[in-house]
């Protein structure tokens, strides 16, 4: 997959600043994550620990979930919540993260993980909103099978939607209706934020 120079110029920093560190293997971090008590995000070789999140982000999971379970009900397409790892591995880098939601049409064969997602996304909160802007959007894009990718504000009503056909480029939804063309699904930003005070 072609990355571009600003992208390769992030994980060769990543790279470097990672193989400074302790490091351990991604079988040591699968078989560590399924006693840990706290969930881990690992990067090449180095796990870092989630927080917890708040109302109105776990009130938009929860809508997320419901609206989008019921389009893929009865498809081929399986989709997760945020106890489900997306794996991404390529020549140089790997890494497990937990999306807040994620849907693959082509699920991959182990439990613990999934390395085929569509679509991912990542309800955005101030400890988080960089990572998933940055380092974490850079790993995804690596994905692929991924067609699309969603941040979804929680302090205020907006919803990003960045797509691989388009270059990745935004587009910003703040009311009415909006497609998510990876798994053909017509949604309302009122639906979306049910539920949520700002």
């Amino acid at each position: 997959m072609k990355l571009v120079k600003a992208d390769k110029e992030k994980i060769m920093g990543l790279a470097i600043m990672l193989n400074e560190a302790n490091t351990i293997s991604p079988e040591e971090y699968i078989e560590d994550e399924a006693e840990a008590l706290t969930k881990h995000e690992y990067i090449n070789g180095c796990i870092y620990a989630m927080a917890g999140a708040k109302r109105n982000h776990n009130t938009l999971n929860f809508n997320l979930s419901v609206e989008i379970g019921s389009i893929i009900k009865n498809t081929a397409c399986k989709g997760y919540t945020s106890d489900m790892r997306a794996h991404i591995k390529t020549e140089f880098n790997e890494a497990f993260y937990y999306p807040d939601l994620m849907v693959s049409c082509d699920p991959s064969d182990d439990e613990l993980y999934e390395d085929n997602p569509i679509l991912i996304i990542e309800i955005l909160s101030p400890s988080t909103e960089r990572s998933d802007r940055g380092e974490k959007f850079t790993y995804y894009k690596m994905i692929n099978t991924l067609e699309e990718y969603v941040l979804i504000h929680q302090e205020k009503q907006l919803i990003e939607i960045y797509r691989r056909p388009n270059n990745w480029q935004a587009e910003l939804i703040r009311q009415g209706d909006f497609n998510l063309k990876s798994i053909d699904a017509e949604l309302t930003v009122e639906a979306v934020y049910n539920g949520v005070h700002f």
